[in-house]
């Protein structure tokens, strides 16, 4: 049985290293590195488009650091 009381069973340094690599994902997307060879007119994009990826991405970005934060403010509560 693994209860997790000394050490956990997944490696947090492969979570962060993965969640990198979304948050570079996202920025690649909203910046069209997609296809660098396109000329300035055909890499204008909707602006509704544009503001469900940064508004998607903000709200990836609060979530990960109220995770992080969350334990720290409330020190009594148990986040199980």
């Amino acid at each position: 049985m693994d209860d997790e009381e000394e050490n956990v069973s997944y490696s947090y340094s492969f979570f962060h290293f993965h969640l990198c690599l979304a948050s570079l994902y996202i920025m690649m997307t909203l910046t069209n590195w997609l296809q660098p060879d396109t000329t300035t007119q055909a890499m204008q994009s909707r602006m509704p488009a544009v503001w469900v990826k940064i508004s998607s991405s903000w709200l990836g970005l609060g979530l990960y650091l109220w995770t992080l934060i969350a334990p720290l403010i409330f020190p009594d509560r148990d986040f199980n």
